[in-house]
This record gives structure tokens, C-alpha cells and sequence, in this order.
């Protein structure tokens, strides 16, 4: 049994509110002068294709499924091959509505094929990366969309490639182009995502997007599979539940680090984050959370004064391109593989930065008070803990997307309650 005295401690709103859904329709002028702004994103990183199981990339269509934060009329995506050493040759690319995110069968007349410069087929440079035109598609709020992408095999695929792992999400490939099928005879299933970096859509009533970037625990390790309940994905709830237009990207990379590359988990935050962060389109606030973690995990002895200045070039980064910056405080991580208590120490004093007055941080998500056991601060609350003492499970996530000050958008009343009263909707007593 639970400590509710514990776990109620401070009220928190249920994801389980009816969703209040903005409506997708929009007249054609309106389409035509509405910004874009990223309803879906996700992070790449190079890998070995060896890893990636008997996918060959040779006359085989990969149809990923992403799940949406704002909906729009019109749509378009963003292909990668950053990583890549060699050309890639992508073909015969079709959005659909998915009609579930653990199967690759599609709804009946939803689908669209998706164009680049009007051509069905794209080359992307090694190093490059491409934008689609945009298509007629009804993109849903809090919606699967299926991404069909064709690879015809003209180009040999090479090592590394361009990814993204651990994704919660089932995403399938079969032989042949069948992009445009409803349904797939699937050779297989994959938790990565290929070359596929983003989906777009315009919408005149958003206010534009926020980009969640940091390491395992933004991109929802240890969440529950197929079920959306990375933090970044209950924020897009209570963002839509209170009426506030705003699209969520995910630029959560497992194992990746503030100060330094990771070799396969990614790239620095410090050299990701133009690219990740400020680039994204219509993105006007960015929440920046766990990436120190990895940086004082194992017997680190890196001083805290390193990261508190890998945090300001990134708060002056953001502000210089307009953006407001959200800083978050760390996890409780008390008793996982990674901790010591020099790396405790470090993570008081990050902490202790960012609450400070001088910090510039525009707002704070505090997730080391809203999951930390208040009879040792430095543990996670066993309720919203995972079982590895680092990573939270749903309800632990849950929390976390309550944190967030709604306020912190500008959208909202001063007067506005920080969480309305609630109860955790994922809890089982």
C-alpha cells in the first residue's frame, strides 16, 4: 500500500480530463498563411545498421507511427540523413491515419501521398537533411499518424545510419513498395525510428511549440510500451485539456550528456541543441531536464561549476533566438547504478543554480521536489519510481507533466491554479 500522505502532497490534475480537441479544419487561404509549427519530433542519432536486427533497407517500406501534441490540415515532414556517409534515395512517401499504434493497418481513405520539390522520390546528401512539400492531410490532436517511407535499394544503405532507438513504439517494414497499402504483410517490427525527424502542420490557432530536450528520462524510458505516456506526451494532454494550442516535441535522447558525446546515445546537449532545440519549427519555449544526470553518472567527479556553464551558454543560446528557456531540476536518483555521493553533491549545487535569482531561467519545472521522497529527499518516491531508482514509471511521469506551470506559456491568468485539483489518473490503489 502506498503512501498517500506522501504521494498527495501537492494536488496534481488526472490525464484522464476530457480533452478539449481543436478543431483541424481550416479554409485554404487560412492553410496558406498559417505558420508551421512541429506536432511531432524526435532526435537522431547515428547507429550501426548491424544493431537494427534483419532490417536490410533494400526494396523494403518501413511505416512508422508517430503520435501527434497539436492537430492541422495541412502537413509535412522531415527526412535525415545526418549520419549517413553515402546518398540516401527515399520513394513513394504516404501519410495515413493509423488505426492503432500496435499495428500497421491504416483507416480506409486516409491516405496521401507526400511530395518533395514534386517528385516522388528524394535524394538526401550524406550529412543533409530534406522538408517535404506540404499535403492536404487532416492531422489529429493527440493522434497516431502513419509514416510510409520506400526504400527503393538504388543506393546501397551504409553504417552509420540515421535513428532513433527506444522509442516505446512499434514501427514495421515489408518487402516491396507498399507505401500506400492499408494494411502490411509486416517482416518484422523495430523501436527505432528511420531517417524520420519531424511532422509539421499548420494551424492558425496555435501559439506555437515547446521542444522538451534532454536525455532518458524526457524521451520516457521505462514508460509503459504503446501506451504515450512519456512526460512530454501528458503534457500535451493538459495543454490541450486547457484549452492551449501548443505543439510537444520530443528531443529526448537515452544516455546522452550536457558537456560531452556519447558516442551511439547521441551527440552533447551543448552541440544538439540548434539543431534539436532552436530550429524546430515555431518553437518558443524549451524545457531542459535530465542531460547533467549522465554527465555525473558512475564515478564522475566533474564539477558542478561545469555544468551550471554548459546550462548558461544554453539559456543565452535560447534567449538570444527569442525563445523562453524552462529549466528543470533534476531527478532524485538515490540508490541506482549511477549515483555517489559526489555526484549527489554536484546535482544539489545544478539544482541550487537554477533556483537561484540570477540563473535566467524564464521558468522552473522542479522534478526533483515534485518525485522526491520527503523522508529522504534524495530518493524518488517509491510509488513513482520505475524499480531502477532513476527513471520514473507512468504515474512518476504523470507527475512530472503536472509540474509544469501552464502559466509558463503566457496563455493563461495570473490567477490561474498552477494544477487544478485532481487526482493521478495512472495510480492504482
Amino acid at each position: 500500500m502506498m503512501d498517500t500522505a506522501k504521494a498527495l502532497r501537492a494536488p496534481v490534475i488526472g490525464s484522464a480530463l476530457a480533452a478539449i480537441l481543436v478543431s483541424t479544419s481550416m479554409s485554404p487561404a487560412a492553410a496558406q498563411t498559417a505558420p508551421w509549427i512541429g506536432t511531432w519530433s524526435t532526435a537522431p542519432v547515428g547507429d550501426q545498421l548491424s544493431e537494427t536486427g534483419t532490417l536490410t533497407l533494400n526494396q523494403q517500406t518501413i511505416r512508422h507511427i508517430v503520435h501527434t501534441s497539436i492537430g492541422g490540415s495541412t502537413a509535412r515532414i522531415h527526412l535525415s540523413n545526418f549520419y549517413g556517409t553515402t546518398p540516401l534515395v527515399i520513394s513513394d512517401v504516404h501519410l495515413a491515419l493509423s488505426v492503432s499504434n500496435s499495428t500497421p493497418e491504416t483507416v480506409t481513405g486516409s491516405d496521401e501521398q507526400v511530395t518533395f520539390s514534386g517528385a516522388k522520390s528524394v535524394t538526401i546528401p550524406a550529412g543533409g537533411s530534406v522538408v517535404s512539400d506540404s499535403v492536404a492531410f487532416a492531422v489529429p490532436p493527440l493522434g497516431d499518424v502513419a509514416v510510409s517511407l520506400f526504400f527503393p535499394g538504388t543506393t546501397k544503405v551504409t553504417t552509420p545510419i540515421t535513428l532513433h532507438e527506444i522509442t516505446d513504439q512499434l514501427n514495421f517494414w515489408a518487402a516491396g513498395d507498399v507505401s500506400a497499402a492499408q494494411n502490411l504483410t509486416a517482416l518484422g517490427s523495430a523501436d527505432q525510428f528511420y531517417f524520420l525527424t519531424g511532422l509539421d502542420v499548420q494551424q492558425s490557432q496555435a501559439s506555437g511549440a515547446v521542444v522538451t530536450f534532454g536525455a532518458s528520462i524526457t524521451a520516457g524510458d521505462h514508460s509503459s510500451f504503446l501506451a504515450n505516456h512519456r512526460w512530454p506526451n501528458l503534457l500535451a494532454q493538459r495543454l490541450t485539456s486547457a484549452g492551449l494550442t501548443i505543439g510537444v516535441l520530443n528531443e529526448g535522447i537515452s544516455g546522452d550528456r550536457l558537456l560531452s558525446d556519447n558516442g551511439p546515445f547521441g551527440d552533447s546537449g551543448l552541440s544538439r541543441f540548434d539543431r534539436d532545440a532552436v530550429t524546430q519549427p515555431g518553437v518558443k519555449w524549451v524545457v531542459v531536464s535530465d542531460l547533467p544526470l549522465n554527465d555525473l553518472g558512475g564515478q564522475s567527479t566533474l564539477p558542478a561549476s561545469q555544468l551550471i556553464s554548459g546550462l548558461q551558454t544554453l539559456i543565452a543560446q535560447a534567449h538570444s533566438a527569442g525563445l523562453k528557456y524552462i529549466c528543470s531540476t533534476m531527478t532524485p536518483w538515490k540508490n541506482s547504478p549511477a549515483w555517489n555521493a559526489t555526484a549527489e553533491a554536484s546535482r544539489g549545487q545544478v539544482d541550487a543554480f537554477i533556483h537561484s535569482a540570477g540563473s535566467g531561467c524564464d521558468a522552473i519545472v522542479d522534478q526533483d521536489r515534485a518525485l522526491q521522497d520527503v523522508d529522504d529527499p534524495q530518493l524518488m518516491l517509491s510509488v513513482f519510481d520505475s524499480g531502477d531508482h532513476l527513471h520514473p514509471n507512468d504515474v512518476g511521469y504523470e507527475v512530472i507533466a503536472n509540474a509544469v506551470d501552464l502559466r509558463s506559456f503566457g496563455a493563461l491568468s495570473s490567477s490561474t491554479p498552477l494544477i487544478p485539483n485532481g487526482t493521478y489518473s495512472l495510480l492504482v490503489h
